[in-house]
């Protein structure tokens, strides 16, 4: 069963208009290979439609996904070259013309296998992004990328790790972004309904989160936010050479 989730923000209306004109952008987390970066995946605008307290709300479904280009710089857009539904557990395979395809083999259930028959690529997962309110649900967006090296593969594990911030000028889906741009709240969704509040005239605008599990990473705090959303598991790296090992 796809997990749901639901974030309430509570807001003053001096706030909302103050933020009239913004969007909420949102990041996840991921535990994958080395390199991996974060992108833009959810932007919810401030509208007339927001009260006192609002839900976002998203329930997930994965698609991975393979792209041609290599390039993962701040701001810079990775466009998907192809792409396959998949589930926690499954194993995916890039043949040579680098068309992926949800294999039938098995791997392990908390995470997605990309195995790659091609060249140097990018890989990663995408998901249903958060919106506020009902309406038609909108299409995966990606949440991170990794390098995919030759004849390689990667583990890409979704992490239970939202991350929020409202922007002025918000930058597109999909965007690799290696800067804390703003005020982030990183919340922990281990508890799949959470809430938190923003006040446009605060030093510190989020408030009513949990320190214990959650943090803040304030403008300039460039690695901490990349960390915050990244967590590179070392036991990817013995499963590597076990399997190397075992060939030879």
């Amino acid at each position: 069963m796809a997990d749901s989730y639901r974030i309430q923000i509570n807001t003053t209306t001096e706030t909302r208009n103050d933020l009239e004109g913004w969007e909420l952008v949102m990041f996840r987390g991921v535990s994958a290979g080395h390199k991996a970066v974060p992108t833009v995946w959810s932007r919810v605008p401030m509208s007339k439609t927001w009260s006192d307290t609002t839900t976002i709300s998203w329930t997930d479904q994965y698609v991975a996904y393979v792209s041609t280009n290599p390039i993962l710089e701040d701001n810079v857009s990775v466009h998907g070259t192809s792409e396959c539904a998949v589930d926690l557990g499954d194993i995916a395979e890039v043949n040579s013309s680098n068309s992926i395809k949800k294999t039938t083999l098995v791997g392990e259930k908390t995470e997605v296998a990309i195995i790659n028959n091609s060249g140097k690529l990018v890989c990663g997962l995408k998901s249903i992004p958060a919106t506020a309110g009902s309406g038609t649900s909108p299409k995966p967006n990606m949440f991170c990328a990794v390098p995919l090296l030759s004849g390689a593969e990667d583990f890409l594990t979704p992490m239970p790790i939202a991350a929020l911030i409202w922007l002025q000028k918000p930058r597109v889906v999909d965007a690799v972004t290696l800067k804390a741009i703003g005020t982030v709240l990183v919340l922990d969704i281990k508890d799949k309904d959470r809430a938190v509040s923003y006040s446009s005239s605060d030093k510190n605008p989020w408030s009513d989160y949990s320190p214990k599990v959650d943090k803040i990473v304030l403008r300039g705090q460039d690695q901490e936010f990349v960390d915050a959303l990244i967590k590179e598991d070392p036991s990817l790296l013995r499963r590597r050479i076990e399997s190397v090992d075992s060939t030879g």
